[in-house]
Order: C-alpha cells, then sequence, then structure tokens
C-alpha cells in the first residue's frame, strides 16, 4: 500500500497475479491457491484479504463478489478481470493478462521513477543552493557598503537561513498531509485529473495514458465474452482518470 492511497501496490500485486496463474493452471482448485498464496506472502494486507476471500468462497460466495467485498484494497482492474473470468468461463486467461498486466505497470512505475530522480535532484539543488546564494549576496553587499555587521552579519544569516527553510518544510508537510487526507477521502484524483487533463503540457500525456488503460481493459474484457455496455462501463472505472 502506498501513502496516498489504502490500495495494495503494483509491487505486491504481481507477485500475487503471477502465483495466483500458477496455481489455478496447475489445477489447483483457487481456494487452496488463495490459502496457499496467503501462507506464503509476508505482506499483512495481502495475507488478510487472500483469506477474507478464502472464506467468503467456502461459504457459497463467488470469485467476483469476494473480490469486490476488497474493493478498499484491490485494485478496481484487478476485481473487474477476475469477475469477467469467473463469469465467461476464462480464468485462468484473466489470470494469467492481470499478472502481465501488472508487471507491465510496475516496470513502467520503476522506469518513470528512475527517470524522475535526476530532475527531482536539479531542483532540490536549485531550491536549497538558490535561497540561499540570494541571502548570501545581500549580507555580502550589505557587509562591502559598510551597512552589515561583518562576521556578525553572516552568521546571523546562517540562523535565518536555517529558520526559514524550517518554516518552508513544515509547509511542505502541511501539503502532504493536506494531500494525504484528500487521496484517502476519494478527492485528490479529481484535482489532479483536472490539472493533468486540462492544463498544458499535462494534457496530452495524461489522456493518451488514460486512453491506453481504457482500451487494454476494454480488449480484455471484450475477449473474456462481456457485453459490450459493461465491457465499456468497467473499462472506464479503471481509465485512472475520472474525467
Amino acid at each position: 500500500m502506498g501513502l496516498f492511497s489504502s490500495q495494495i501496490s503494483a509491487s505486491d500485486m504481481v507477485p500475487l497475479c503471477r502465483q495466483l496463474s500458477t496455481t489455478y493452471n496447475a489445477g489447483i482448485p483457487i481456494i487452496q491457491s488463495l490459502d496457499t498464496i496467503s501462507g506464503q506472502t509476508r505482506n499483512g494486507t495481502v495475507k488478510k484479504v487472500l483469506r477474507t476471500m478464502s472464506d467468503d468462497l467456502r461459504g457459497g460466495g463467488t470469485l467476483g463478489a469476494s473480490a469486490v467485498a476488497q474493493s478498499r484494497h484491490l485494485p478496481p482492474f484487478f476485481i473487474q478481470l477476475l469477475a469477467a473470468g469467473e463469469v465467461g468461463g476464462r480464468l485462468d486467461v484473466m489470470l494469467l493478462d492481470l499478472a502481465q498486466y501488472f508487471e507491465d505497470k510496475l516496470a513502467m512505475q520503476r522506469k518513470i521513477r528512475g527517470m524522475m530522480v535526476y530532475p527531482i535532484i536539479q531542483l532540490a539543488a536549485a531550491w536549497f543552493l538558490g535561497t540561499f546564494a540570494l541571502g548570501i549576496l545581500r549580507v555580502v553587499g550589505e557587509a562591502v557598503s559598510g551597512s552589515g555587521g561583518g562576521t556578525k552579519g553572516v552568521t546571523n544569516y546562517f540562523f535565518e537561513y536555517l529558520l526559514f527553510q524550517g518554516k518552508a518544510m513544515a509547509v511542505l508537510a502541511a501539503i502532504l498531509i493536506v494531500a494525504v487526507i484528500l487521496s484517502r477521502k476519494g478527492l485528490l484524483g479529481w484535482i489532479t485529473g483536472a490539472v493533468g487533463t486540462f492544463v498544458w503540457p499535462f494534457r496530452g500525456v495524461v489522456r493518451k495514458f488514460g486512453l491506453a488503460r481504457f482500451f487494454r481493459s476494454f480488449g480484455l474484457l471484450v475477449g473474456s465474452g462481456l457485453p459490450i455496455t459493461r465491457c465499456v462501463e468497467q473499462s472506464a472505472g479503471v481509465a485512472g482518470n475520472p474525467y
């Protein structure tokens, strides 16, 4: 689970889907597969979700319904394809597609994070070094003109700079806390979605990503044999963009 979401992360979904696909295609009943995987995973949330789903199935529930009951932790795409595979009698295919989907998603996330490291380092350096340089230039100028306090003025500036950065970090922490609260309440997606969908230069990339997720989901659901209207509705639900 991430800071902004209670859903199981892609890094945990990859082994879960791959193990489910492998055990089910080996002929192991789904209940036994859930029990086996829950006993092997170290993630407490995944363990709890799988055991609850297994108990629901033993109580006479369907796989789709048991997954929906865990929608707080399971990604919508996983729930939709699991239910579609069960209804269409193609659970083996859907589990294999889910494993591939989350492996691709994890690879993309890691690639994006790797690409963001250098810009973040540059931005942090620009902020800390830039604000420090602007202030020290003022202190040096005052010292040269004789209006500053010399070494004492430089020492005072260091304390002022540390105080300023402390306030800046407090503001950043407050923004982060607000973002986490909004995310947990499901409101952050509408805010970031509005920026990504309608503001240049993000809108082109965000719309293409949304369409790519929609059509990949749509293709898998159509292949499962679901009615086209349900395919559209369920694919729209996993597009990752409320707009």
